[in-house]
């Protein structure tokens, strides 16, 4: 009897970690992809995409990822480029090159990542951010697998309190890892929601982001 107590306290550990490690809340460390393919990338670089409603990703695999940002009272517009970009996780030919940045302005309130999975799992994602001084000093995010309710990353969130800067910086690039999460595998609806936190109600103010990756394996 105290065999089988053992064995089974050792199998509740076991579970416990396995079920732990499949949320990742954000990182200053980009989580490696591994063998991952590159299955949606924005590098913002182009100011007739970036500019246009819901505009696509530079780089799609699958379907047609989207972001979406809601109408505001922000002067002139919610969003627009902001030049220069990073270089800091940029992708393919984008490497070594500095171009535009994805600018969204106070008082925008969140913005959406339409980035399905359809014929992938385990994907991971990963932003370069940067604000400007009365831009939103923080960020949380949250899923969605039905295109309508959202829940929360576990731990996860995009922290620029010490980034109001116009310099970009390594340490403020963030990847979330969606892995093992119910739902999100080969999924066309599965999206992200960035939710800006303690903006400014201002015209002036706004946060950066630029070379948005989402990585995945082939189911």
């Amino acid at each position: 009897m105290k065999r089988i107590f053992i064995i089974l306290s050792i199998l509740t550990v076991v579970a416990a970690s396995c079920i732990k490690d499949r949320v990742s809340p954000a990182s200053n460390v980009v989580i490696d992809p591994g063998t991952r393919v590159l299955l949606h990338y924005w590098n913002f670089n182009s100011s007739t995409n970036l500019l246009s409603v819901n505009f696509t990703a530079d780089t799609a695999i699958t379907d047609t990822p989207k972001i979406v940002i809601p109408p505001s009272t922000a002067v002139p517009d919610a969003y627009d480029q902001y030049t220069p970009g990073t270089v800091f996780n940029a992708k393919l030919t984008d490497t070594g090159v500095i171009g535009g940045a994805l600018r969204v302005r106070n008082p925008s309130t969140y913005m959406i990542l339409n980035i399905p999975t359809t014929g992938y799992k385990s994907p991971i994602l990963t932003i370069a951010a940067m604000r400007s001084n009365s831009g939103a000093q923080t960020s949380t995010v949250s899923y969605t697998t039905d295109g309508i309710n959202y829940s929360s990353l576990i731990g996860a969130g995009i922290d620029l309190t010490a980034a109001a800067d116009t310099t970009w910086i390594s340490t403020n690039v963030f990847s979330y890892d969606f892995t093992g999460l119910a739902g999100v595998d080969n999924n066309p609806k599965f999206a992200v929601k960035i939710s800006f936190v303690g903006v400014s109600s201002a015209t002036s103010g706004n946060d950066r982001f630029d070379n948005i990756t989402v990585n995945a394996y082939k189911n």
